[in-house]
């Protein structure tokens, strides 16, 4: 996936404003030069490729190392709740007809899926060698991520219709959709965040989009609404802050 120009444009006018900042805070002495530990958590936006999102979170850990005065390299192990919801679809076969003969149809409404995730993202952190040692210092980031989901739910609200015309509405139903999806997600990431450098610890805030490049779905057409390809993806919000210094 390749960054359009109007990353690049935010990310410059984001140098622009807070570099006389960076300026002035060259005495904190900045990130540390080894390797750097710590943890985050942040809330997400997450869509399958049709219309329709639902708000997730990531919590995790992160490790990075310098690999020059203006990138570091780093990896991270995270739970993420990822996902997105999908299409209104009417199912004919419900187990319910057997006890309701006069029920005619079963939609589920608003449905979405949840994928618990162990996601393990590869990256690179940039910044502007001139602005290392700053309180405070912009970073791009870009790089890819591996997801594992060992579980996946639908979520919906069960409408009933009696060949009478009336409905019955039952919410909050959840279904193990497991079989449906596959477990492994490959993604490509791209971000920016701001690093604050506040005595020994330095706190960041990051957004970024993962793009997964993997078509999710395993019921083709069979369950109508459902099939064709689904790919997710995520903007994510992220407070993170380093615990250990090596």
């Amino acid at each position: 996936m390749m960054v359009n120009k109007k990353w690049v444009q935010i990310f410059a006018i984001w140098i622009s404003v807070i570099a006389p900042y960076c300026a002035r805070g060259q005495d904190t002495g900045g990130e540390h030069d080894g390797l750097i530990v710590g943890a985050k958590l942040g809330p997400s936006l997450n869509q399958f490729s049709q219309p329709g999102s639902f708000i997730g979170f990531n919590v995790g850990a992160f490790a990075k190392y310098p690999l020059l005065d203006f990138l570091h390299a780093r990896i991270e192990v995270l739970y993420s709740l990822q996902g997105g919801k999908i299409e209104n679809y009417v199912n004919n076969y419900d187990e319910n007809l057997i006890y309701f003969p006069n029920l005619s149809t079963v939609t589920h409404i608003n449905p979405y899926v949840t994928f618990s995730t162990v996601e393990v993202p590869l990256l690179l952190e940039l910044g502007l060698p001139e602005l290392k040692g700053g309180a405070i210092e912009p970073k791009l980031i870009l790089g890819g991520s591996y997801g594992f989901a060992f579980s996946a739910y639908e979520h919906y609200t069960k409408q009933f219709t009696f060949t009478d015309g009336t409905t019955v509405n039952s919410a909050y139903q959840r279904d193990n959709v497991g079989s449906h999806y596959y477990q492994h997600t490959y993604s490509l990431i791209a971000g920016m965040g701001i690093n604050y450098h506040l005595g020994k610890r330095t706190f960041s805030t990051e957004i970024r989009y993962r793009q997964g490049l993997n078509q999710l779905n395993q019921v083709n057409y069979a369950i109508p609404s459902i099939g064709g390809h689904l790919y997710s993806s995520s903007l994510t919000f992220n407070f993170g802050m380093t615990l250990f210094n090596f």
